[in-house]
């Protein structure tokens, strides 16, 4: 990379430089991956950092806007504004999975904050609980969201893998702690199954741990 355009540790308004983005290439339209100052990630042009269009992550145009509730710098007011940002703002590092999808947030929650903190407070909301969509495919709005903790929420990931056990859909990894197998053998065991047989025989994946029987040939 030419010297004259690694940017990297360079300050811009709120953002701090932590790297290049390597998917892109050519130096002027190169973008960068960097670090705002209120903690989030974002990722910008070489030309929007150099010549100022490009100072925070989003949040600094948010801060005179909402200073009349004095909620700016609290855990509950950087999960509305980082919901927004998903969905909203291309240079956010998530918007791929979100916006890019077609994820939106309602006018009702994305105008007005205060609307959506008195959501958030009578559906349940606590600093060990997360925000979840409860159809992946759908909109953040009241009735498709719901507090959860950080465990579940990695449970309901997109790309987690579901069976039936009796009749009720499980991950693997809550079918893993149910029965007190480690979690790896049992997602061998899925994967096993799934690659000889096409399907899946709940039996096979919970089925107690032995160990393998050594084979002894003797010599004359």
């Amino acid at each position: 990379m030419n010297k004259k355009y690694d940017i990297t540790g360079n300050k811009y308004g709120y953002l701090t430089v932590i790297e290049r983005d390597t998917k892109t290439v050519g130096e002027r339209n190169s973008k960068w991956i960097c670090k705002c100052k209120c903690g989030n990630l974002s990722i910008a042009t070489y030309g929007d950092l150099k010549y100022g269009h490009t100072t925070s992550c989003g949040c600094k145009k948010y801060e005179s806007h909402n200073k009349r509730h004095g909620m700016t710098n609290t855990r509950i007011y950087r999960i509305w504004a980082n919901m927004k940002k998903r969905c909203n703002n291309p240079n956010f590092v998530e918007w791929e999975q979100y916006g890019g999808r077609g994820i939106s947030v309602c006018d009702e929650w994305k105008n007005n904050f205060e609307i959506f903190y008195e959501w958030a407070i009578s559906n349940g909301y606590s600093d060990d609980l997360t925000l979840e969509r409860i159809d992946v495919e759908k909109n953040y709005e009241p009735s498709n969201c719901k507090w959860i903790t950080l465990k579940e929420q990695q449970r309901n990931k997109t790309n987690t893998v579901f069976v039936v056990e009796n009749g009720i859909k499980i991950s693997l990894s809550e079918l893993a702690e149910k029965h007190n197998i480690p979690i790896q053998t049992v997602k061998r065991r899925y994967y096993r199954n799934m690659a000889r047989k096409g399907y899946v025989d709940i039996q096979k994946l919970i089925a107690p741990i032995q160990r393998e029987k050594t084979s002894f040939r003797y010599r004359k």
